[in-house]
């Protein structure tokens, strides 16, 4: 896998998660799965890390609008596994987490489910870090 392709496969992963997310924590509001308070909370806990990533992704694609023919090397299979393996984990944990507060009993206290969000973020938010930040440099970096 060419780094060109690697950047455009995760940009467009981290992109649909990050409003994927949303449309979780939207939809459980909606089916009153979440109390207004509790919906605010999570939007404001989730999007914040989210929207760092995807506008770095959206920043790089505004400002690199032309399609470059240049030869590139294969990255190696554990960086592109690496790459792709903690922004999904990320996002299904988040996902699960999501589903678990609004469709179980699991997570009944709404403050139970801000502790596991916020360890979440704290474990997988710093790795997403180190992949996006490489691949999505500003221009000219």
């Amino acid at each position: 896998m060419t780094r060109a392709r690697l950047r455009n496969s995760l940009g467009i992963i981290l992109i649909l998660g990050h409003f994927g997310i949303l449309s979780l924590l939207v939809l459980g509001f909606i089916k009153e799965r979440f109390l207004f308070t509790e919906f605010t909370t999570s939007i404001a806990l989730i999007f914040p890390m989210f929207a760092g990533y995807t506008t770095a992704i959206v920043r790089f694609i505004l400002q690199n609008p032309e399609n470059k023919k240049t030869k590139e090397i294969n990255l190696t299979g554990m960086y592109a596994f690496i790459s792709f393996f903690f922004p999904m984990l990320l996002i299904f944990s988040c996902g699960g987490l999501i589903l678990l507060k609004g469709n179980v009993k699991a997570l009944t206290n709404f403050e139970n489910f801000k502790i596991a969000l916020a360890i979440l973020e704290t474990i997988f938010a710093s790795y997403v870090g180190l992949v996006v930040t490489p691949l999505f440099k500003e221009k000219g970096v």
